[in-house]
């Protein structure tokens, strides 16, 4: 396994937000010991950031993963000191609110495990039943 996507809700349950950063610590090292290198963000929402956040905390310990974060499209204002690079997945002549699915599809297709964190209906649940789909390799959160 190499490559490594998150799918999570843009809001996290603030209560719930330690229990959340030490299962994704817990699992993130998992993957780092099973092989995975490349980890993909969309960075959007909370659970997003969070995760970029974790990865950017093990790097100091993992020095050869690497992240990146796929834009959507190309007017997107980000923090750059998350990430090690930055990609364009950017279908200008689609709106915003189709964009950002088709980036999330790109962004499964090309990984071979996804890290999720989805509790109802959305844009994430319907990330993760793309994942599902594609039978990736799942770890929910």
């Amino acid at each position: 396994m190499y490559i490594v996507t998150f799918c999570g809700h843009s809001q996290l349950p603030s209560w719930e937000r330690d229990d959340i950063v030490k299962e994704l610590k817990e699992t993130l090292d998992a993957l780092i010991h099973m092989g995975a290198r490349v980890f993909l963000f969309g960075g959007y929402g909370e659970f997003d950031i969070l995760c970029a956040e974790v990865i950017q905390g093990l790097s100091h310990k993992y020095s050869h993963i690497i992240s990146i974060l796929v834009l959507a499209y190309t007017n997107y204002r980000f923090d750059k000191s998350l990430y090690d690079y930055w990609e364009y997945h950017t279908s200008e002549h689609l709106p915003r609110k189709y964009a950002i699915p088709k980036r999330n599809q790109y962004m499964v297709d090309r990984a071979d495990a996804v890290v999720s964190y989805v509790r109802h209906s959305g844009g994430a649940s319907r990330t993760l039943d793309y994942a599902e789909k594609r039978h990736k390799l799942l770890f929910k959160i």
